[in-house]
C-alpha cells in the first residue's frame, strides 16, 4: 500500500519531483541548472549531486569574521596571571565533556555525511583548544606586547597578532 499525501498530489509541492523543471541557478546553488533541470527530483542519485558538490572549507568555517566591538572592551583585564587562570581552567574541554544534542540533524547519521560528521567528531576532540581560541579570541593591544614578554610569547604561541 503507498501512502497517502496529506495535501494532494507531491507533484503539487515539490516541484520537478516527477518531471524535469526549470531551476533557477540561485535556488540550486552550487549544483548547475544546466544539468538538473534535466533530471526529474525523483531520479536524482547521490552520483547526480555528489560530483558537482564543491565542499568549500567557507561553509563549515568562516574566513571572515566581524571586528571585534571595543565598546565595553577592557584591555586591562589581559594580564598575565587572569590568562593563566583563565587556560588553567582548560574551557575547551566543554567541547567534548558536555553532551549537545545536534542541532541540524541526528548524530547517528550514516553514508557520506555520516563519515564527515565522524571525521569531525575526531577532529574536534584532538584540535579542541584551536576551535575553543578561534570562537574566543581576545585581541592583545601591541602596547600590551610592547609591555610584557609573557603576553607577546602567549600571543606568538597561539599565531596571533594584533
Amino acid at each position: 500500500m503507498l501512502p497517502v499525501a496529506p495535501f494532494g498530489p507531491d507533484a503539487a509541492f515539490i516541484p520537478g519531483r516527477r518531471a524535469p523543471v526549470a531551476f533557477a541557478a540561485r535556488d540550486i546553488e552550487p549544483w548547475s541548472a544546466k544539468k538538473l533541470n534535466r533530471v526529474a527530483i525523483i531520479s536524482m542519485k547521490i552520483t547526480v549531486l555528489f560530483p558537482e558538490l564543491p565542499f568549500r572549507a567557507e561553509w563549515i568555517f568562516p574566513r571572515t569574521a566581524d571586528a571585534i566591538p571595543w565598546a565595553g572592551y577592557v584591555d586591562s583585564l589581559i594580564t598575565r596571571p587572569l590568562v593563566e587562570e583563565l587556560t588553567s581552567a582548560a574551557p575547551w574541554d566543554t567541547l567534548v565533556t558536555t553532551p549537545v544534542d545536534p542541532v541540524s540533524f541526528r548524530g547517528d547519521v550514516r553514508g557520506r555525511l555520516g563519515v564527515f560528521v565522524r571525521a569531525f567528531r575526531d577532529f574536534a576532540s584532538k584540535h579542541r583548544v584551536a576551535i575553543w581560541e578561534g570562537t574566543h579570541r581576545f585581541p592583545i593591544s601591541r602596547n600590551q606586547l610592547q609591555g610584557s614578554t609573557w603576553l607577546s610569547n602567549f600571543n606568538k604561541q597561539r599565531g596571533r597578532l594584533v
